[in-house]
C-alpha cells in the first residue's frame, strides 16, 4: 500500500525499552525460582516462524444471496455496464470465479448491503486492462547499524476506458478502491517474543476488510491518478486512463535482537464507478492480489549477511475475476488500514502489551491484547 506500515524510531524505542525490561526480569525470576519460571515458559505459547496463519474463512449462504446483477468478461474488450447493488442484501455472483484459479471467495451476508440503484448506468468500455506484480524478488538493506529495510515489488494496475457522451447533469467519479482482506505481520525477537500488526476489527471477526486509502478521498485508493472526475455535458465519447500502484518498503526492524519477519497481505481491487449525484456504485472489474515476505535474520552475524529471504522471490502474480464481487460497505467508509492498525507486544512468557493503539477513536481497544486468541 502506498501509506506502509512503519514503526517510527519512537516505536523502535518503546519496543526495545519492553524487550530490555523482559529480560532483566527474566534473568531475575530465574534466579529466585529457576524451576517455576521454566514451568512458566513451557505453558506459553510461542511463536513458530513456519507456521501459516489461516484466515478469512468465508461462510456460503447461497440460498439467502440473490443474483448479483452485472458480469465482467475479461477477454472482452467492450462491455456494457450494468451493475446494479440493490438495497436488499447482494453477494458474490453464483460461482464467481477468478480468471486464471477454481477458488471462489464469499463474502459475510451483513457486509455486503449497498444503496439502491436509480438509473442504468453508462455504458462505459473497458479498452485496455493490465494488472502485474514486478517480477522480481524482495530487497533487503543492511546499510543502517540499527533498522533493517526490505521493498517489496510494486503491485501495478492500469486501465483505459471509454466513456460515452452524457448530459449536463451526470458527473462521475471511476477509478480503484482497494481493501485489505488479511494480514499477517509479526516480527520475531528471539526468545523475548514478538510484535504483531493487527486489525482489531478483522482479527474479532467484527468486519471481513478494511479499506485501504489514503484517506483523503474515500472511498478512492488515492487522489491523483489512482481516479478521475468525468462532469458533463460531453457531447461525444472520451477515453480516461486510471493507475495505481502499491508495495511495502517500510525500515522499522530493530536489528540487535530481531530474528524473523513474516507479512502475509491480501488485497481486492475494484475498478468501479461512482454517479456522484446518486452516490450509486457500479462495478467494472474486480482483481485480488496478495504478497508474502519471510525473512531470516541472524543478529549475531556481520552486517550485510545477518538477512536471508525465505519467501518466493517470484511473486504470485494478480487476480482478475470473470465475474465481479460486490464491494461491502465497510470496504467504503472509514477506518483506513493505516488508522485502524495497531502494534501488540507479545512475549514469550508474559502478558502482551498494546505498543502502538490505532488512530481511529472508533476502534475499542480495551482489554484487545488480552485476549486468548488475538489472530484471524
Amino acid at each position: 500500500m502506498s501509506r506502509h506500515l512503519f514503526v517510527d524510531l519512537k516505536t523502535n524505542s518503546v519496543t526495545n525499552k519492553i524487550i530490555q525490561h523482559q529480560s532483566r526480569k527474566s534473568r531475575d525470576n530465574q534466579i529466585r525460582n529457576k524451576e517455576n519460571q521454566i514451568d512458566e515458559d513451557n505453558r506459553q505459547r510461542k511463536y513458530s516462524t513456519n507456521r501459516i496463519i489461516e484466515t478469512f474463512k468465508s461462510h456460503e449462504h447461497k440460498d439467502r444471496y440473490s443474483k448479483n446483477q452485472s458480469t465482467s468478461d475479461k477477454h472482452r474488450q467492450t462491455s456494457k455496464i450494468n451493475t446494479t447493488v440493490s438495497d436488499t442484501p447482494t453477494n458474490l455472483l453464483k460461482n464467481s470465479s477468478p480468471s486464471r484459479t477454481k477458488h471462489t471467495r464469499h463474502l459475510p451476508l451483513s457486509t455486503t448491503t449497498l444503496v439502491t440503484d436509480s438509473r442504468p448506468a453508462p455504458r462505459i468500455k473497458i479498452l485496455d486492462l493490465r494488472v502485474e506484480i514486478e517480477s522480481k524478488p524482495t530487497l533487503i538493506d543492511e546499510s543502517s547499524s540499527s533498522v533493517l529495510k526490505y521493498k517489496t515489488p510494486q503491485f501495478k494496475s492500469h486501465v483505459t476506458f471509454q466513456m460515452p457522451a452524457i448530459d449536463e447533469n451526470q458527473n462521475w467519479k471511476i477509478g480503484w478502491i482497494q481493501a485489505c482482506t488479511h494480514m499477517e505481520f509479526f516480527n520475531t525477537y528471539g526468545d523475548y517474543g514478538y510484535t504483531s500488526w493487527e486489525f482489531p476489527e478483522m482479527v474479532t471477526r467484527e468486519k471481513p476488510l478494511i479499506n485501504d486509502s489514503d484517506g483523503r478521498n474515500y472511498p478512492w485508493y488515492g487522489s491523483s491518478h489512482q481516479v478521475v472526475t468525468i462532469n458533463g455535458p460531453i457531447s461525444h465519447s472520451s477515453k480516461y486512463t486510471v493507475t495505481m500502484r502499491d508495495f511495502f518498503h517500510p525500515c522499522d526492524e530493530e536489528v540487535p535482537r530481531l530474528t524473523h519477519i513474516y507479512r502475509n497481505q491480501h488485497f481486492l481491487v475494484w475498478l468501479a464507478a461512482m454517479d456522484l449525484e446518486s452516490k450509486d456504485i457500479y462495478i467494472l472489474r474486480t482483481v485480488e492480489w496478495k504478497k508474502i515476505i519471510e525473512i531470516a535474520v541472524d543478529p549475531k552475524r556481520q552486517r550485510g549477511r545477518r538477512s536471508t529471504l525465505i519467501s518466493d522471490p517470484s511473486p504470485q502474480q494478480p487476480i482478475i475475476y470473470d465475474e465481479n464481487l460486490p464491494i461491502p460497505t465497510c470496504a467504503l467508509y472509514p477506518p483506513t488500514a493505516n488508522s485502524a492498525q495497531v502494534l501488540v507486544w507479545r512475549p514469550t512468557s508474559g502478558q502482551p502489551t498494546l505498543v502502538v493503539p490505532p488512530k481511529s477513536i472508533e476502534i475499542n481497544t480495551t482489554n484487545y491484547a488480552h485476549l486468548p486468541l488475538a489472530r484471524y
